[in-house]
């Protein structure tokens, strides 16, 4: 039986090859990764693609993922959306529930194209990644924007969902957007946010089979709440967490 060679390079290696004219693209085919993981690499990741999710009928969503600078123009008109915890635990349960919280952050970095956006080191939450998710029904002339916002939370990951809507609308929702509501159902119901949930799992899930075999920048996460700590070193993920 051959012997299987794993190709490593380290980003200095990989910048001066940039330098000397190899594009992302043209490094990707070298080393076998997907171009944006070279970009991960690079620490010059682009914005995230954009993913159409499969829908019934007349309804199309689309789930883009959004950089720090984007985010600002929703702020004071999001309603956070009631959502059975319960139920997504259980979709992570039978997809990721193997992974450790630098596995997933790293998948997550790849799913959306940038570093994530919140402190590395904040008390109870070490990631943050943002999504708009835009719902394009038939006969309706605009589309329905909603926030999604994947983080860690105590050392397990969450979602939490946000109707977004317009400045004209501030006065109508002012009682609303302070309290968590029910979902609006012929927008975004609970079976199409279980939907969205199971797509990001089911990425994580595909992306980190062989991450060993492309992933190598060394990094380091902390949860103090949880006394957690996490990330990649030595050629390999870790976990640990205090008592």
């Amino acid at each position: 039986m051959g012997t299987k060679h794993h190709i490593t390079i380290n980003e200095t290696q990989i910048k001066r090859m940039i330098e000397k004219g190899l594009s992302p693209k043209d490094l990707a085919e070298i080393l076998r990764v997907g171009e944006k993981q070279v970009q991960i690499i690079l620490g010059d990741a682009m914005e995230g693609e954009i993913h159409e999710l499969d829908c019934p009928y007349n309804k199309k969503i689309l789930l883009i993922p959004l950089l720090k600078g984007q985010i600002k123009q929703y702020k004071d008109r999001d309603l956070s959306i009631k959502y059975n915890y319960l139920s997504y635990y259980l979709i992570l349960e039978r997809t990721i529930s193997h992974l450790g919280l630098g596995e997933i952050y790293v998948a997550l970095k790849v799913f959306s194209g940038h570093e994530g956006l919140i402190n590395p080191n904040a008390h109870k939450v070490s990631f943050g990644f943002y999504f708009l998710i835009k719902i394009l029904i038939a006969n309706h002339d605009e589309a329905i924007e909603y926030l999604l916002l994947a983080r860690d939370y105590k050392g397990g990951l969450e979602f939490r969902f946000h109707k977004i809507i317009k400045e004209s609308e501030k006065d109508k929702f002012r009682q609303q957007l302070t309290t968590y509501n029910k979902p609006f159902s012929q927008e975004l119901n609970r079976n199409e946010m279980d939907g969205i949930i199971g797509y990001i799992a089911g990425y994580i899930n595909g992306v980190t089979r062989n991450i060993n075999e492309w992933y190598h920048e060394e990094f380091s996460r902390s949860v103090d709440s949880v006394k957690l700590c996490y990330g990649y070193k030595n050629g390999s993920f870790y976990q640990y967490q205090g008592e």
